[in-house]
């Protein structure tokens, strides 16, 4: 198959790049616009069946035209209006302006979703004192499935955890209560949250408590588990020697592999995604790239020297934690999953499919021509806005072959890690008796990815369901409208990871993070560390 190119952290920077303020013109304002819609209508798999069919996508459509001021208009309510055709089309396409957002001050409230509600973590009001661990089961007389529904004409999610992460924001700001519910009290709002009794209590705070955030000072009274340490870097290892078992913390799929393959496979543009990465840690990136590409933290190397010290120590389990992960690069995992699995990885006939609109936006992040294409794709009749019908399955052929071909691609591409996978040799460097995969909303995209091929390898998983739906829209190509300078991405692909339930949109997690866990663990940042500790040690996992 060819991985997937899920490329978010080059559009990061576009919020500071893009004129919201600016006017423009009516004339500026339709070319705009219809840029938008052939854009979509040529790269989306499918953007019509969301809106009903074509004809409802080009009712839609057109009325957008139709409704724009002949007097023109701001860029940012262009951008409001164009958000018409995106929101009901879900995962990975949208703008980067921003989109709903509230600048001011949110309620200082940390809220924390577990797979059957939403628990009040901790926060820094005297209004909720002693309230911890109390469910929050609507806002001012919503019940939060009222709120997940209004929630949908201003962002996209793809199910229940998807819904019930955002509600933790929308209920801490007052312009997004407001945008929902107008005809609510401007001036304060009324939680409604259920105790261990089964008791609802009302709490009302005035939204004048909204205050910047002190993570310090709020999370104060939520307990952290002090045998793991906090730590800020994208790959954190550690062992705990009871119940035997090492720690792997995965924050994002964009560790150094991933910006050498972009590089070497000329997918789009390195140097703007390594100089995004460069100013997030307020550094600048070497002017050579492959030095600038060396200064990012390395996955590969990272899961190697754990699972080393895993084999000498003969540790028995491995925990993976993808919670907070976004994503990145899903072609930078598979390196590791060979060297945690060996050929059993490779004889593995995943059951996923990859659906691709190869247009022509599509062949410009890939920095192709069509003859290219035709190439590389091996597809001589290919013509841009065709359709590719990919399995997720490594390669075709014995398992052997399947490694060799792999290694052999990565040679001739010169990645760094192609080496040492030869040197295995189809073994495992070490395969641990278990692996458990902790996950929560934020994994996402290619954290998805990785969670779907670990899974299918016979890990377990602990926490709640990520908010990225098996069956979804996949792989954003990014897109720059002529006029307001508007950018963009738009999904290509359609992935369906449970080919047998079209319409699952829900990962099945083993081990359900519910009410009830986090309330055993005193609602611990750290809970599903501890909880998946302790299955290991009941012999559970």
């Amino acid at each position: 198959m060819r991985f997937i190119a899920v490329i978010f952290l080059t559009t990061l920077t576009a919020l500071a790049q893009s004129p919201l303020a600016q006017h423009i013109s009516h004339d500026q304002a339709v070319r705009d616009t219809r840029t938008f819609i052939n854009l979509l209508e040529d790269t989306h798999p499918d953007p019509y069946t969301a809106f009903g069919g074509r004809i409802e996508f080009r009712r839609k459509a057109q009325a957008i035209l139709a409704g724009l001021p002949q007097d023109g208009i701001v860029v940012a309510d262009l951008a409001a209006r164009l958000r018409e055709l995106i929101v009901p089309l879900a995962g990975h396409t949208g703008l980067n302006d921003g989109g709903w957002r509230d600048p001011d001050w949110w309620l200082p409230i940390q809220f924390t979703v577990a797979t059957d509600g939403i628990v009040l973590a901790t926060s820094d009001l005297e209004e909720l004192g002693g309230l911890n661990g109390y469910r929050l089961t609507g806002a001012n007389g919503h019940p939060v499935e009222k709120i997940a529904q209004e929630m949908r004409v201003h962002v996209r999610y793809e199910n229940r955890s998807g819904a019930l992460n955002g509600i933790t924001n929308v209920v801490r700001s007052r312009k997004f209560m407001l945008d929902l519910f107008a005809g609510d009290d401007p001036d304060q709002i009324t939680f409604q949250l259920q105790g261990p009794t089964g008791a609802i209590v009302d709490r009302r705070v005035p939204w004048a408590e909204r205050r910047k955030f002190d993570a310090d000072k709020c999370l104060r009274g939520q307990p952290h588990w002090s045998r793991l340490p906090a730590s800020d870097d994208p790959f954190f290892t550690t062992i705990f020697d009871q119940p035997g078992a090492a720690y792997l913390r995965v924050a994002n799929i964009m560790g150094r592999e991933a910006y050498e393959i972009a590089w070497r496979s000329n997918t789009g543009d390195v140097r703007e995604m390594l100089k995004d990465y460069y100013q997030r840690r307020n550094a600048a990136a070497p002017e050579d790239i492959a030095a600038a590409i060396h200064g990012v933290p390395s996955f590969f190397e990272t899961a190697i020297g754990l699972l080393t010290e895993m084999k000498r120590r003969q540790i028995p389990t491995l925990i993976i934690d993808l919670r907070g992960n976004n994503g990145g690069w899903t072609a930078s995992v598979i390196p590791v999953l060979a060297a945690l699995y060996g050929d059993a990885f490779y004889s593995e006939d995943f059951p996923g499919q990859y659906i691709t609109r190869e247009s022509a936006l599509f062949l410009q992040k890939y920095n192709s021509t069509v003859s290219e294409w035709r190439l590389k794709s091996g597809n001589p009749l290919f013509e841009p806005g065709d359709y590719s019908f990919e399995t997720t399955m490594i390669a075709s052929g014995p398992p052997a072959s399947r490694r060799e071909k792999t290694i052999a691609e990565y040679k001739q591409r010169g990645y760094s890690f192609a080496a040492a996978l030869e040197s295995l040799n189809g073994q495992p460097l070490y395969r641990p008796k278990n692996v458990v995969v902790l996950t929560d909303p934020g994994t996402y995209s290619a954290a998805f990815h990785f969670l779907y091929y670990l899974h299918h390898m016979g890990a377990k998983s602990v926490g709640v369901p990520p908010s990225q739906s098996p069956n979804a829209f996949m792989e954003t190509t990014d897109f720059t409208l002529p006029e307001s300078k508007l950018r963009g991405f738009i999904a290509n692909s359609l992935q369906l990871y449970m080919p047998e339930e079209p319409k699952a949109d829900t990962f099945p997690v083993d081990h359900p993070l519910t009410c009830e866990v986090l309330q055993r663990y005193g609602f611990d940042r750290e809970t599903a560390v501890r909880y998946a500790l302790d299955l290991i040690a009941a012999g559970k996992l």
